[in-house]
């Protein structure tokens, strides 16, 4: 009864928040029909109806020891991990299996979701910034060819000090704060693309056609070899940092078996992020980087 009393405290205080309320109305845009749509108020019901019967079905569900992945990484001789995890893992037990993580992921069915293009939403705070968000489906997962190029853009054009939002912002000072992404949260299941902006409620509709144009002069234009080589070098070190240290290298192992990934996809990886030209990525560009669709989220005093 406690953790429900603090979690429905926090949905409370989370729809006072401009920003986590017009994230949650894109998502539900973007979700339509499907359950990922859900509201804070519907959360909170739910909260307030789990007993403790339902936690333990749930646990019986979902916390499983034959669903684990364990991933080991450091120095110590094969021995002293086998002893470790014989002692650590010893009174764990299952009943039988629930299905693979593909089986589960197939549940989903996100493809019936009933996105509507270029839909407005407007949702009133009185705030002195807006909270402006632009989205619309990903037909990208992490298993297609055109992800890892499809993340370099994001690179150029939403994610780095030098990218082309931050120089637009710099340049007109119309946002307080911006970002986006193409394929944003892509997995087994298709992602979403997005942008985001928190600026003065006057300058709404002027902030929306910048953005757009942001991503129309990506479509239409593609990018410069000097973009491309900054990008990549950003991408690497990336990749560098998932092996410093022995957690995140065993955290990056027990992601790839959950995704099931294959043992050299971060060779392959690299291999595609050597070899990428600018004509590929401006391909890529021109399939992806197209705001026509996209639906728009205004939150403040709209």
């Amino acid at each position: 009864e406690k953790v429900k009393a603090q979690m429905v405290e926090s949905c409370i205080r989370t729809q006072d928040s401009n920003i986590s309320v017009g994230r949650k109305a894109l998502k539900n845009s973007l979700y339509k029909g499907h359950r990922y749509e859900w509201t804070f108020d519907d959360a909170i019901e739910m909260i307030k109806k789990l007993t403790v019967e339902d936690m333990k079905r749930l646990h019986k569900k979902y916390i499983r020891s034959d669903q684990m992945i364990l991933a080991v990484a450091g120095s110590a001789g094969k021995q002293s991990f086998k002893e470790i995890i014989q002692r650590v893992c010893a009174d764990l037990n299952s009943e039988g299996t629930v299905g693979s993580f593909e089986q589960l992921a197939d549940e989903e069915q996100l493809d019936q979701r009933q996105f509507v293009p270029g839909e407005r939403v407007n949702i009133n705070m009185m705030r002195d910034q807006a909270v402006l968000l632009l989205g619309q489906p990903s037909p990208l997962n992490l298993f297609h060819e055109d992800y890892i190029p499809v993340k370099i853009l994001n690179l150029i054009c939403f994610h780095s000090l030098g990218s082309r939002i931050y120089e637009l912002r710099e340049k007109t000072g119309l946002f307080y704060n911006a970002s986006g992404a193409f394929a944003a949260g892509s997995d087994n299941e298709k992602g979403y693309d997005f942008a985001f902006a928190i600026v003065n409620p006057e300058n709404l509709d002027k902030a929306e056609e910048k953005i757009k144009g942001v991503m129309e002069t990506l479509q239409k234009e593609g990018i410069t070899q000097k973009e491309l080589n900054e990008a990549r070098q950003i991408y690497l070190k990336g990749l560098i940092d998932a092996t410093t240290h022995v957690s995140d290298i065993a955290a990056m192992l027990s992601n790839k078996k959950a995704l099931g990934l294959p043992f050299d996809y971060y060779d392959k990886v690299l291999e595609r992020l050597q070899n990428i030209s600018v004509e590929e990525l401006n391909a890529i560009a021109k399939k992806y980087a197209d705001p026509s669709k996209m639906m728009t989220v205004r939150v403040g005093r709209v």
